[in-house]
């Protein structure tokens, strides 16, 4: 328990108090993503989503923007076996998805 100015016991923060504070920051951190992925850097794109967004916030509440710019990436990359894998994976894990098409469409693209 923490303590307030008056000394009296104050409850600590939820869990989803806390977990609602960490969304300005994952945004931020798919946001540096989408920077990327407009400049045609697939590399820095990949390197964003992987290293920072999906480590960070393995289930965060953008994980469905995530995975699907990771589709993207992945296919502008030439990586199209893991592009293949993941639009599957995206698939599967979301099937009602707005950004569904989005993936369909990147995927198209793969021989």
């Amino acid at each position: 328990m923490q303590r307030s100015a008056s000394g009296a016991s104050a409850p600590a923060a939820s869990s989803a108090e806390a977990k609602a504070d960490t969304l300005p920051r994952e945004r931020a951190l798919l946001e540096v993503a989408r920077t990327a992925f407009g400049r045609s850097d697939s590399a820095a794109t990949i390197a964003a989503l992987e290293k920072q967004n999906r480590r960070e916030f393995p289930n965060g509440k953008l994980a469905e923007e995530r995975e699907a710019l990771m589709v993207e990436a992945l296919v502008e990359a030439g990586r199209n076996g893991e592009a293949k894998a993941r639009g599957a994976e995206f698939k599967k894990s979301y099937p009602k998805s707005i950004l569904a098409p989005a993936v369909n469409d990147a995927l198209k693209s793969t021989p």
